[in-house]
């Protein structure tokens, strides 16, 4: 950029300042620096734009799948660095080429005013983001009141509100105006203001919450602070050297630094595609989903799900194939989105979320989800021997052989232990969520529609979940972890071996007070003193004193059983069809080409 002449000078008396040909010193000039500089310009701008729009395309067209409110804010930040791409690259490429401002002063307005607009945007959503993690991370149930959709929606839009704000003076201080040599679009009010300026922006947009965050997160953040630290330093140094005296302006250094924060508008969505595997797998399922999407139809039942695994080898026999290929059942479970508030559809769609977290053979199976016309409809694994529950009311008073309770109570243990590795706590377990296969020789963990998924030095404090099964920390409203869970397994292996349940009553008042009591009638001597011993050790009050998963699973009445199933379990795989075709009455419904176990 050429030399300056001080805007407060400037004026219509001094015509010595106006001796120059705008047509001579606006044309373009190719020279191999600003040709280079224009290529890399260009290159920034398409790779933005590119970019910037698959992310909000892929964001947005997730409806299928649950959006969580970081996705809001990373949704936001695509469009503040779209807002800078389209508005203010092309006009520095324009000006790269002619080393001169042609487009007039209330062009000049609008983009020195869009760009410290958008910066704020992306600055201060970085920021509630880092904040927004932070709480997540380190204080869960808190940050749950607020973690909403709506309070994310609020904050965007108090972002964009005070980005707006706060930079109006750049309407004010800048402005289109001649040099000796050529027209430019800079500061107008002196450089003690300017210079008070340039140190706002540096200090009051970059300064973001050093809070802990995802690896991907940090990586936005480092990206932004590489991309204007350095630029905003550079001004707030020429402006500084302006109040002194100095000529210290380097235009090579200057193209490089603008560059420099274009390039921060097109980093971002190259830092999703290499640092999330979920955005690379949404963009094509966003591709797919175009092609499919009309083939969604409402369906509620049983069905059957068709898997095209090439290598699955197992034997079924003609009626349990089609073409060749071997069948698996599937349950569709249809819930209506209708007139739930957005705190409910999300506890609905959270069971979604943790059979992907959680797939086990000793777990029930999700395949595939999909929403139509306000109703969510999840693909689940069919268990033909039905609940735990309805085989104990089928005994008739006549009690389990205790080696099958054992080994019922050894399969629940084991699929605990993969939960619970997951910082995740079912918090509903009772045997009406304890699925059988056809033979009732494996259970299957389900329901996770109110399960709770826990850091690992956190506690829930939620009320919920079947009276009868629920420990004394939730009745009596305390905090409660994974040993909740080891309560209510007590109160399941109580009713396998007694047929009847722990703590029952004829209302909930009397329900709660036997729980807080620990009060419950003996087992009888049908039980052996192990199995009894089993249940006295998990019905404990103190939920400190009773043993966790690990620990059981060590005990001499459990650990032969569970090296014999995990023996058994070396064998097992989690059916994952990849494609499915559903059924129902020997009725083709529905065939569904999107890719299973995303």
């Amino acid at each position: 950029m050429p030399d300056l002449i001080d805007p407060q000078n400037m004026s219509p008396s001094n015509p010595d300042l106006f001796e120059f040909s705008k047509e001579e010193a606006c044309n373009v000039k190719l020279t191999p620096g600003n040709v280079f500089l224009s290529t890399v310009l260009l290159i920034c701008f398409i790779v933005s734009l590119i970019g910037n729009s698959i992310v909000i395309v892929v964001i947005i067209c997730k409806r299928h799948r649950p959006r969580s409110i970081t996705n809001f804010y990373l949704l936001n930040l695509a469009v503040a660095d779209l807002l800078r791409t389209v508005v203010c690259i092309p006009s520095t490429l324009l000006s790269e080429l002619t080393h001169c401002w042609l487009l007039g002063s209330i062009a000049c307005k609008i983009i020195a005013y869009t760009q410290p607009v958008g910066v704020c945007a992306s600055a201060y959503t970085l920021a509630v983001i880092s904040v927004e993690r932070y709480y997540a991370i380190c204080l869960p149930l808190e940050s749950r009141k607020w973690h909403t959709k709506k309070r994310a929606l609020i904050t965007i839009s108090l972002v964009w509100i005070f980005s707006f704000v706060v930079n109006i003076g750049s309407l004010i201080i800048f402005d289109a105006f001649p040099t000796r040599l050529q027209i430019t679009c800079d500061t107008t009010k002196g450089h003690l203001v300017d210079f008070i300026y340039q140190f706002y922006v540096t200090f009051a947009k970059i300064v973001l919450a050093k809070r802990k965050v995802t690896r991907m997160l940090i990586a936005l953040v480092v990206v932004f602070a590489a991309c204007w630290v350095p630029s905003y330093a550079w001004w707030l140094f020429i402006r500084a050297a302006d109040l002194m005296g100095m000529d210290v302006w380097n235009s090579g250094l200057n193209s490089v630094l603008t560059i420099l924060t274009y390039i921060s508008s097109m980093a971002n969505p190259v830092t999703y595609c290499f640092m999330n595997k979920s955005f690379r797998t949404s963009v094509f399922s966003c591709y797919k989903k175009t092609n499919s999407s009309n083939t969604k139809r409402r369906m509620t039942g049983l069905a059957t799900a068709l898997t095209l695994k090439e290598n699955n080898k197992s034997r079924k026999s003609d009626k349990d194939r089609v073409q060749g290929i071997p069948l698996i059942k599937v349950i569709l479970k249809t819930i209506n989105l209708h007139g739930m508030s957005q705190a409910e559809e999300g506890a609905m769609r959270r069971e979604v979320e943790l059979l992907q977290k959680v797939q086990h053979p000793m777990i029930i199976g999700y395949y595939d989800f999909f929403t139509v016309e306000n109703q969510l409809t999840i693909v689940m694994q069919y268990a033909e021997g039905g609940t735990m529950e309805k085989m104990i009311t089928e005994q008739n008073g006549v009690h389990f052989q205790e080696p099958l309770v054992l080994n019922y109570f050894t399969q629940i243990l084991i699929a605990l232990n993969h939960m619970h590795s997951k910082q995740i706590v079912h918090r509903d377990l009772k045997p009406q969520n304890i699925l059988l296969n056809r033979k009732k020789t494996m259970i299957k963990l389900s329901d996770f529609g109110i399960s709770k998924e826990l850091s690992t030095r956190s506690v829930a404090s939620t009320v919920i979940g079947t009276p009868n099964y629920l420990s004394p920390e939730i009745c009596e409203g305390r905090a409660y972890n994974q040993k909740s869970d080891m309560w209510s397994l007590g109160c399941v292996l109580y009713e396998l071996l007694a047929l009847k349940r722990a703590f029952d009553g004829e209302n909930l008042p009397s329900i709660v007070m036997r729980i807080t009591k620990c009060s419950y009638q003996p087992i009888g001597d049908h039980a052996s003193a192990a199995a009894q011993h089993l249940v006295e050790s998990l019905l404990q009050l103190n939920e400190k004193k009773r043993p966790d998963v690990k620990d059981l699973l060590t005990w001499p009445v459990v650990l032969p059983i569970t090296l014999s199933i995990h023996l058994d379990l070396g064998r097992l795989q989690v059916p994952q069809p990849d494609k499915v075709i559903l059924f129902r009455d020997s009725e083709k419904l529905k065939f569904s080409e999107k890719t299973i176990g995303r």
